[in-house]
């Protein structure tokens, strides 16, 4: 699942994964992306420790092709002694047996120490292959990355664990992100870091951050849209797809603020020409839209949903609350046959 801060927050895929192990099937997480530990960001590991040193670079912020990793976006250090810590004992049922972090092929000699659990630090040189295995004889708790020389570009983790399950789910979502990542992809090396044959199916959750303007250009972001599930057909000519979003959205005035004459349903109205683009467009790629906003009842739904006891939305108007994000899981789970009626 590719998406912005509704995905990145986590609560629907943990719905979903609920839903899934309730008819007895193992469900792990394949992925951990450059992302891990940036704020709004909620990921199935324990704990992230990391160093001051690292950029952050999205592919969405981006102007020109950038190579990136699965999650479209990288981590980079060139600052000696960065370290980047994680702990994977986020279920105990999980072993981890094998990590492999996932890099940027430097072009300068660039090394980096990696320590596993309570061992001791092993020096690695980055080599062309851009994939460094980390193997265990038991099984790996934690892992302690640090910068020894050189320009340390992360795309990310991949985990194998003693005992795989039938599913897999790995959530990519970046706060701000839009569909302009896939556009700035350098799709060779995309295809080259994410086996095609990887997943069955693939969720693209977009569209809020697209329509965060005060003139929404609908044939501006058509011909985004077309590009960007063009290149994604490139990366994964045969999986299923799935466009979801956005949700409805309202207007929040500050308490006690004078203001004129307020159009309540601007960006509602916004959404809903995008959940129609995204249909139409959607079909020339074989990708389905499962309209977020219709779900919630409509254009100025968002205001309803904010109302309710508990709230299912936040006070932004833009986000939902924990509450509203399981209801989402649970009318999308039902959309797709999981549940019953």
């Amino acid at each position: 699942m590719w998406g912005d801060s509704h995905i990145a927050a986590g609560f629907i895929t943990d719905e979903l994964t609920k839903f899934i192990e309730a008819k007895g099937l193992r469900v792990d997480t394949r992925n951990i992306p450059a992302s891990v530990g940036r704020p709004g960001v909620r990921l199935p590991i324990r704990k992230v420790c990391k160093g001051d040193g690292w950029q952050f670079e999205a592919a969405y912020r981006g102007t020109a092709v950038v190579k990136v990793g699965s999650s479209l976006a990288n981590l980079r250090s060139t600052r000696a002694g960065d370290y980047l810590w994680l702990d994977l004992r986020h279920r105990d049922d999980h072993l981890v047996r094998v990590i492999e972090v996932r890099y940027l092929p430097p072009r300068r000699p660039a090394s980096i120490g990696v320590r596993v659990d309570d061992g001791a630090e092993v020096r690695f040189e980055l080599g062309e292959e851009g994939v460094l295995p980390i193997k265990a004889t038991s099984s790996i708790s934690t892992i302690k990355l640090r910068v020894l020389q050189g320009d340390f570009v992360l795309h990310g983790f991949t985990l194998d664990y003693r005992e795989p399950s039938p599913v897999t789910i790995d959530v990519f979502g970046l706060p701000s992100a839009t569909m302009t990542a896939w556009s700035n992809a350098d799709l060779s090396y995309l295809k080259k870091s994410i086996d095609s044959d990887s997943y069955d199916a693939i969720v693209l959750e977009y569209g809020t951050n697209e329509g965060a303007v005060d003139r929404f250009d609908s044939a501006k972001y058509a011909a985004l849209l077309t590009e960007s599930l063009r290149n994604m057909r490139v990366v994964f000519p045969d999986s299923a797809c799935l466009l979801m979003g956005p949700t409805d959205r309202g207007v929040r005035i500050p308490q006690g603020k004078r203001t004129g004459r307020v159009d309540l349903l601007k960006y509602a109205r916004i959404h809903r020409e995008i959940a129609r683009i995204q249909a139409q467009t959607g079909e020339r790629f074989g990708c389905a839209l499962w309209d977020w906003q219709r779900d919630m009842g409509g254009p100025g739904s968002m205001y309803r949903w904010a109302r309710e006891t508990p709230a299912l939305a936040a006070a932004d108007l833009i986000h939902l609350t924990p509450a509203g994000y399981r209801r989402t899981a649970n009318a999308l789970a039902q959309s797709l046959g999981w549940l019953t009626p």
